[in-house]
């Protein structure tokens, strides 16, 4: 139901764009009303809820709460890996034949 739904969503949209560009001669604003709704980028960073269920206002807050989860990502030693290759480890090779 999903795929149909967005399948349906793709096709029309297409369509829309096959009958903008066939009528941006004669219809320049509608054209360019279009182009420049998918210009637009979105900047910042959303306001980002507290524990106790407040929303930060300002960068520094959401900057606070960001810095939290820095600590639940660590750095691996690697200079001190596991050895991948064991010696219970078998492999069996064989040779190429044409």
């Amino acid at each position: 139901m999903f795929y149909q739904a967005k399948w349906e969503c793709c096709k029309a949209q297409k369509e829309f764009e096959k009958k903008l560009a066939k009528e941006s001669k004669k219809n320049l604003k509608t054209f360019y009303k279009y182009a420049q709704s998918k210009l637009k980028t979105r900047t910042g960073i959303a306001h980002l809820a507290r524990e106790d269920g407040s929303h930060t206002t300002t960068d520094k807050q959401k900057a606070d709460i960001l810095k939290k989860f820095s600590s639940v990502f660590t750095r691996e030693d690697r200079n001190n890996m596991p050895d991948t290759f064991t010696s219970h480890t078998r492999y069996i090779h064989k040779p190429y034949r044409q």
